[in-house]
């Protein structure tokens, strides 16, 4: 087989088990694996390496380890990287993984002989790392295994990826994008889970008591399910009615009714995006809108997260900036 060394335009972060295996399928490239960062084999990089105690590393790295029993051309592979890169951000919910491949270099490897390193070439590193949140969103073999159902970009919503990079934004200081991708990522997820919740019902072979669906002719011998109240409820652009009576009527819950301070915060995201949207300042002593600044930017993203939880959707971190000890034995 061949090994890939693919460099990456930014770091990608791993959390590595002793008993983790050396390589996963690379889901996007028939026959092809992706190398644990671990390896020991013949790079052209040696990994940053922390112990976490308990037989685990945290590993820092700019490269991505591929084997490949065909060889292929930096053009034809690239794509397929980034598509991967963009899966494994979605699965790890690591906000600042690289998303594009920049290099590559080739050797001859011998597959069924590769090993984890004992030792991680150059020794553990000692010394302190900013942010848990590096830690908690670091590739690992659970995220590795969810990839390999998830080939599919085109299939996943789309606020997983604007909630990502509204962490990534404040993380970076772009605190103006960081409250737009928030309050974008907040109108896909109402959007998308108002949608499913309503398509559930039109398919359902008795629809919920509580809604109004009727089926219509529409010529041809075919017809139409519609809830026509609903469908008045959504009509337009009133963000509030999402949260509300909308949702109320929908499932029976309203973020009003049960986060009041939530609905509240979320309208004050929106109020401020659309001020935004529109090429307009926010003024400082204006106290219904958000600040262009480290707190209104932590605030658009405290805001999101708080949403996706009240919509069930977990697992994202705010992007702290504790200190994680990461000394040696």
């Amino acid at each position: 087989m061949k090994l890939y060394s693919i460099r990456l335009n930014n770091i990608i972060r791993w959390n590595i088990d002793t008993s983790d295996p050396v390589s996963w399928t690379f889901s996007t490239v028939q026959g092809g694996y992706i190398l644990n960062p671990l390896a020991a084999v013949d790079s052209i990089e040696i990994p940053t390496t922390f112990e976490l105690g308990n037989d685990q590393f945290h590993v820092i790295t700019n490269y991505l380890l591929l084997a490949l029993e065909k060889e292929m051309s930096m053009r034809e592979l690239g794509p397929m990287v980034d598509s991967w890169l963009r899966i494994a951000r979605i699965s790890s919910k690591q906000p600042a993984l690289p998303l594009s491949s920049i290099a590559v270099s080739v050797a001859d490897l011998e597959f069924e002989n590769v090993k984890l390193r004992a030792t991680p070439v150059g020794g553990f590193r000692k010394g302190i790392l900013f942010g848990e949140h590096n830690v908690k969103t670091a590739m690992n073999a659970a995220a590795m295994q969810l990839m390999a159902n998830l080939t599919n970009l085109d299939a996943v919503p789309l606020f997983h990826e604007l909630i990502l990079d509204a962490i990534n934004a404040h993380m970076n200081y772009r605190y103006r994008d960081a409250i737009l991708y928030s309050a974008f990522a907040v109108e896909s997820l109402v959007q998308h889970e108002l949608t499913r919740h309503y398509e559930e019902a039109l398919a359902a072979h008795v629809p919920p008591g509580h809604l109004n669906i009727m089926t219509t002719a529409i010529g041809g011998g075919r017809t139409s399910k519609k809830d026509p109240i609903y469908a008045l409820l959504t009509d337009g652009d009133n963000f509030p009615r999402l949260l509300h009576e909308a949702p109320l009527y929908l499932i029976r819950r309203s973020m009003l009714i049960e986060a009041p301070l939530l609905y509240k915060n979320a309208r004050m995201l929106y109020a401020t995006r659309n001020r935004l949207s529109h090429g307009q300042t926010i003024d400082s002593t204006d106290h219904t809108r958000l600040q262009i600044n480290s707190d209104g930017s932590g605030s658009a993203v405290q805001i999101a997260l708080e949403v996706f939880a009240w919509f069930d959707i977990q697992g994202y971190h705010f992007p702290d900036v504790r200190k994680v000890n990461l000394n040696s034995n």
